[in-house]
């Protein structure tokens, strides 16, 4: 068999703009140069050019023969290893922080969820600024971090893991601009609303209802 100098730019497991199949191990064309393979070729597809039966290289969309062990190949398919790898990392840091996007899937869904984020960051960041004290007591009278700020930490070292994946994967992460009034408006409800329950801001259990209000928030805005 001889291959073609022509691949598909047409992701594999979609129909191939080219010969309009789907090339599912690699996406390069085939010419088989015996009759007897090419008649049996021709007899399963129908028509030239064929879908090449090899398998690709690990990483890449393309085998050996049609340029899955060249330099920019090679390169290629690194590249697309470690980003696979960044993105799994990325998507367990996406989960810790609830910010799961579910219509959304690679770049797109981490870029979301960096917004998402950020927006908690920065509501935290006027919360933490109204507090009395960042300190707060435990049950045993003991002195310990304000779970609002333990909270702003939480959130803050799960944006810059996001913010530092995102930029390895080459994202433009910074173009999300910060709202000062709407964050005191979203600080003071928030306070109100846990005040009107009869409950503390000093108060763990009061942490996870806080957490949920402000990703409900962060959610609207996204949206909007």
């Amino acid at each position: 068999m001889t291959t073609s100098r022509t691949r598909t730019t047409t992701p594999l497991g979609e129909t191939c703009a080219q010969c309009g199949r789907i090339h599912e191990r690699c996406a390069g064309h085939a010419k088989h140069s015996n009759e007897e393979r090419h008649a049996k070729a021709l007899a399963k597809w129908g028509h030239e050019p064929f879908p090449c039966m090899k398998w690709h290289r690990k990483g890449q969309e393309v085998c050996t023969d049609h340029g899955g062990r060249t330099p920019k190949g090679l390169a290629a398919g690194a590249r697309r290893i470690e980003h696979a790898q960044i993105l799994g990392r990325m998507g367990e840091l996406m989960a810790e922080a609830g910010a799961e996007v579910d219509d959304l899937d690679g770049p797109e869904a981490l870029l979301a969820a960096i917004r998402r984020t950020r927006r908690m960051v920065w509501a935290l960041d006027a919360m933490v600024g109204d507090l009395d004290s960042p300190t707060t007591t435990d049950h045993n009278g003991n002195a310990v971090p304000h779970p609002i700020i333990g909270q702003h930490h939480k959130y803050l070292a799960l944006l810059g893991g996001m913010e530092e994946g995102a930029l390895r994967l080459g994202l433009d992460v910074h173009r999300q601009q910060r709202r000062e009034g709407e964050l005191a408006t979203i600080g003071t409800m928030v306070r109100e609303l846990v005040a009107g329950l009869g409950r503390s801001l000093d108060d763990p259990e009061v942490v996870p209802v806080v957490d949920r209000v402000l990703a409900l928030m962060a959610d609207n805005d996204e949206a909007a």
